[in-house]
């Protein structure tokens, strides 16, 4: 997969599932998991990309090798439960 693979997280993970949603406020908020079983929440709504981050901030597991172009990954799927 291209460096463009949707990231999030720290070390940076390939997002494999991810659902989207908004608070009372309407805050917007992104629940992933990632290829490495990894999860989090990124309060922005948005995705990073793995061209963005350092080689040694990739998550090893995500990135064989810690190659941006080696995740495994074609896209992330949208899991978001319909309203």
């Amino acid at each position: 997969m291209p460096a463009d693979t949707p990231t999030a997280g720290y070390p940076v993970h390939a997002v494999d599932t991810y659902a989207r949603g908004s608070n009372g406020w309407g805050v917007k908020w992104v629940d992933w998991t990632a290829q490495c079983g990894a999860t989090g929440t990124e309060m922005s709504g948005e995705f990073s990309r793995a061209g963005s981050a350092r080689r040694l901030e990739l998550c090893p597991e995500c990135f064989p090798g810690r190659d941006h172009n080696a995740c495994a990954l074609t896209a992330p799927r949208d899991i978001t439960p319909e309203s």
